[in-house]
């Protein structure tokens, strides 16, 4: 192997750090903006989920999805114009029990799920996504 151009190597290293503070500025952002509807999205997911059985609240998480496919289906925003979203089920949120929706175009993915299990109910949520390019 030939000897490795270390100013190339530190080259790739700053724009690999430039790319990772520019999402960790916007990740802040948008956890500040979105915090009301998180909060939101959790109370309404421990109202709904009071007194479910196991079977009905995954039954709760397939009508879920499939009004969010709906939403992006009908609704006159961003994600319409690019190419159409597919929604679905997802299991584990941020590295904990869970589940959520996913949602992907191809190019981006989104999800976002609750932390929790069936027995406990909702504990917390998460927001993940990505892409490749």
């Amino acid at each position: 192997m030939e000897k490795l151009d270390n100013k190339q190597v530190e080259k790739v290293s700053e724009n690999v750090h430039e790319l990772m503070s520019q999402l960790f500025e916007n990740l802040q952002l948008f956890e500040k903006k979105s915090r009301r509807l998180r909060i939101r999205i959790n109370k309404g997911l421990n109202e709904l989920t009071v007194g479910l059985s196991n079977k009905e609240r995954l039954d709760l998480q397939k009508m879920i999805v499939k009004n969010v496919q709906q939403g992006f289906d009908s609704g006159p925003n961003i994600t319409r114009a690019a190419r159409r979203i597919s929604v679905g089920v997802s299991r584990g949120c941020v590295g904990n029990d869970g589940g959520g929706v996913t949602a992907s175009n191809g190019s981006f993915t989104v999800k976002v799920c609750a932390i929790g299990s069936l027995d406990q109910g909702v504990t917390g949520g998460g927001v993940e996504a990505g892409w490749s390019y």
